[in-house]
């Protein structure tokens, strides 16, 4: 009786890996200094349009002098709310456009002040410095780490049907199927 190969154990079921989840990008905390910038802006925003408005009631007898005053109270009111609003979006690291806005006019219109445009300006620096950070803009650096990839199984082929009549044997060299008559294997030449 001939040799026979024994059939091929069916290969284990591939392992199942899990798509890799992405977080946040990290941030370089340039937008969250831009925050608080733009906060302080806002707060000197307001602290001086509080003192210009208090001494708007003072300026009864001079009503230009008046007029001048509560003119530098609402554009530090408005420096403000823009500096709020740059913050706002700064912490939440969206909206580029928006940023660079409210800093800008956060800092024009407080900047009736040297604090205010100091303060300002920084927030708006710092904006720029961390665009890469926000969160609706493509990374450029960014780049999520390759997935493990084990390696493809080997494919299970059954040995070629034995054609009718013939016996076969398998050569001990390459071990392929060989007929049983045959001296040499066809495939690798070796005797068997």
């Amino acid at each position: 009786m001939a040799y026979q190969q024994p059939p091929m154990a069916p290969y284990p079921q591939q392992p199942v890996y899990a798509p890799m989840v992405m977080g946040p990008k990290p941030s370089s905390g340039a937008l969250m200094g831009a925050g608080v910038m733009n906060i302080i802006t806002a707060i000197i925003g307001f602290i001086y349009a509080a003192i210009f408005g208090f001494l708007t009631g003072f300026a009864t007898f001079f009503p230009l002098g008046g007029i001048f005053l509560l003119l530098c109270t609402v554009f530090f009111v408005v420096g403000g709310v823009f500096a709020i609003l740059a913050a706002a979006y700064c912490f939440k690291r969206h909206s580029y456009g928006i940023c660079i806005a409210g800093s800008v006019l956060g800092m024009i219109f407080t900047g009736l002040s040297i604090f205010g445009f100091i303060t300002g300006l920084i927030a708006l620096i710092l904006v720029v410095v961390g665009k890469d950070d926000f969160l609706d803009r493509p990374a450029q650096a960014y780049a999520p780490m390759p997935v493990a990839v084990m390696p493809p199984y080997p494919v299970y082929q059954p040995a070629p049907p034995q054609q009718a009549g013939g016996q076969w044997k398998f050569c001990s060299n390459c071990g392929s199927q060989v007929a049983m008559s045959a001296s040499a294997c066809p495939k690798c030449g070796a005797r068997v």
